[in-house]
């Protein structure tokens, strides 16, 4: 008794059973219709998450434009006293510092 043993070639593929993924028929234009439909509505869902991520972003800039004019507002009045206070302690702590004379 003989076996015939399988090998790569003898394993049906969809070339070799002439299968094909699209219609040979008429149908293949529903099916051309159906995909650029899912695609049309696909790409208009992706533009409006593009949309409201636009806005987002958009909103979140002028809040910041916000926050930025008010600290400039605060921050040169913040600064100019900062100066008058740092060089009224820096003349104040001239003054009061003595030297000591350590001798070993």
């Amino acid at each position: 008794m003989s076996r015939k043993t399988l090998g790569l070639s003898d394993i049906k593929t969809g070339q070799r059973a002439k299968i094909r993924s699209m219609l040979r028929s008429n149908d293949k234009d529903y099916l051309g219709l159906f995909g650029m439909a899912m695609k049309k509505t696909r790409l208009e869902n992706e533009m409006q998450t593009i949309d409201k991520r636009k806005m987002n972003i958009e909103a979140e800039i002028k809040n910041l434009k916000r926050e930025i004019e008010k600290m400039e507002q605060v921050a040169p009045a913040q600064g100019k006293h900062a100066k008058k206070n740092k060089l009224c302690r820096n003349a104040g702590a001239k003054s009061s510092l003595k030297a000591m004379v350590m001798d070993y």
